[in-house]
């Protein structure tokens, strides 16, 4: 981790992530950042053992059943930050290739 003007940078899993201050925080009504995940049953349980509280949405085409939606052959939860930024994980189906047996 380190700071400077722009913001908070984070190194984690030979990714870089910047947080960074703005007014406009919370004041968006879409998905500010995703993270793609392997497991997002796991993720959801990891996440709600620390606090975290998932949205439950009810659209034409997008419905939550305890946080979770399926969304063709992916999954999606949401949740929102401390100052009210909408967040999500995913867990998509990546394509194989012909004769890749590895995990998505």
């Amino acid at each position: 981790m380190r700071e400077d003007e722009a913001g908070v940078w984070y190194e984690f899993s030979q990714r870089v992530l910047l947080v960074y201050p703005s007014s406009f925080a919370g004041s968006a009504q879409s998905t500010a950042a995703e993270w793609v995940v392997r497991d997002i049953g796991a993720v959801m349980a990891e996440l709600r053992s620390r606090g975290v509280e998932f949205e439950e949405y009810d659209f034409p085409g997008l419905k939550t059943e305890n946080g979770l939606a399926m969304i063709g052959d992916s999954k999606g939860a949401w949740f929102k930050d401390s100052e009210g930024n909408i967040l999500s994980i995913t867990e998509a189906q990546a394509p194989q290739s012909e004769g890749d047996n590895s995990p998505a």
